[in-house]
């Protein structure tokens, strides 16, 4: 995404031709995320960038307009308290019949890099075995510090059924 923004700068008529961009919307600010692990002198710059980060997803989801995508990837520390956000973000991605789905929500800023169970997003799975979310297309799922369980596991064995790589940590 931050390659395709660079490339509208450099032409007025190239400016809006990221929103048809239907290959890998990568949300990975790892790299301001490291910055911040030195920076930070509290948890409000923490909640500072947790904002902005929340914020460029948002605004790149509402611009995007390809009717498929074929990666969707948000690597940033979030937990239990964004659920609705998350949620829309995995609606978005079902939406546009992603093939490719990874999040990862895991520390990056406290030391212990452990959260507390009851603090962990946990996946909508009720929306999937309903069928509010089709992931029918999806071939790769990577959750990282997601609250999934056993049956988690066995419905989206039962509902992804082109699904050929599987990782939960």
């Amino acid at each position: 995404m931050k390659e395709a923004a660079r490339t509208s700068v450099v032409s007025h008529r190239w400016e809006n031709l990221w929103k048809f961009y239907g290959g890998c919307l990568d949300f990975d600010d790892l790299g301001n995320s490291k910055m911040l692990l030195y920076e930070c002198t509290g948890e409000r710059d923490v909640r500072v960038e947790r904002r902005r980060y929340l914020n460029w997803v948002n605004q790149v989801l509402v611009s995007h307009q390809v009717p498929s995508i074929e990666q969707f990837r948000a690597y940033f520390e979030l937990d239990k308290d964004h659920s609705t956000t998350i949620d829309s973000w995995i609606r978005f991605a079902a939406a546009k019949r992603v093939r490719r789905l990874e999040l990862d929500l895991s520390s990056l800023f406290s030391s212990e890099n452990v959260k507390e169970l009851e603090e962990i997003y946990s996946f909508p799975m009720d929306q999937l075995l309903s069928g509010e979310l089709n992931l029918k297309l999806l071939t790769s799922l990577r959750l990282i510090a997601i609250n999934v369980c056993e049956e988690h596991v066995l419905g989206f064995l039962s509902e992804c059924p082109l699904l050929e790589e599987l990782s939960i940590a």
